[in-house]
């Protein structure tokens, strides 16, 4: 089949009723040289199937890192190893339970945090460390409706940049998002009245800024 000029013989491997091809492994004498074979998954293929398969060493090298993974989700989950996966799978429901009692937690500090914003005709800049992303979107979304230009999130610190998340009520932030970037090191972008993206300057530049920014 590959239209190769042969000047030797080809070993041709025939199982019957399932596949005849020319042999390109090494030829060994008997099968329990090859060693520990591992097929690891399999794939319909052009009408067939391929398997993909390790075997000697490599077999034995993948299950003996596996094996050292076992024993270390084993012990630190207090599980025996053929459990681990039901351990895992609990903590994994767990974590989810945690995520939204914690996702629901940051919507009442946020609707506390909301009502206690005062109305202006300026800016609102707040700045925070202990709430997610999707929070601190949410009180961009509230507080916005309390200044009469932007309300500015912003999560994280000096040594490592701040976060941001802009809203307006209803002005259009693209046309002043370039400005705000070139004015506080910053990247970023967005449509419509909410942009988003990160200030690479310090808490106190940030505050300037937006004390006196007007659209």
């Amino acid at each position: 089949r590959s239209k190769l000029d042969l000047s030797e013989n080809v070993r041709i491997v025939t199982i019957e009723g399932i596949d005849i091809c020319a042999c390109c492994a090494p030829h060994v004498k008997r099968t329990g040289e090859i060693g520990m074979i591992k097929l690891k998954d399999m794939i319909n293929y052009k009408g067939g199937v391929r398997v993909r398969m390790m075997c000697g060493a490599d077999s034995l090298s993948d299950y003996q890192k596996k094996h050292i993974n076992v024993v270390k989700i084993s012990n630190m989950l207090s599980a025996k190893q053929y459990e681990v996966a039901e351990s895992v799978e609990r903590l994994v429901g767990e974590l989810s339970m945690y995520k939204q009692k914690c996702a629901n937690l940051e919507k009442l500090l946020i609707g506390a945090k909301c009502e206690n914003l005062k109305e202006t005709d300026g800016n609102i800049c707040v700045f925070e460390n202990d709430i997610s992303i999707e929070a601190l979107r949410g009180l961009v979304n509230a507080g916005k409706e309390k200044c009469k230009d932007v309300f500015v999130g912003c999560l994280g610190s000096d040594k490592e940049g701040y976060t941001y998340i802009i809203g307006s009520n209803g002005k259009e932030l693209s046309v002043v998002c370039k400005d705000i970037n070139s004015a506080l090191s910053g990247r970023g972008g967005g449509r419509g009245d909410m942009v988003s993206g990160k200030f690479a300057t310090s808490r106190k530049e940030i505050e300037e800024y937006f004390k006196t920014f007007k659209m």
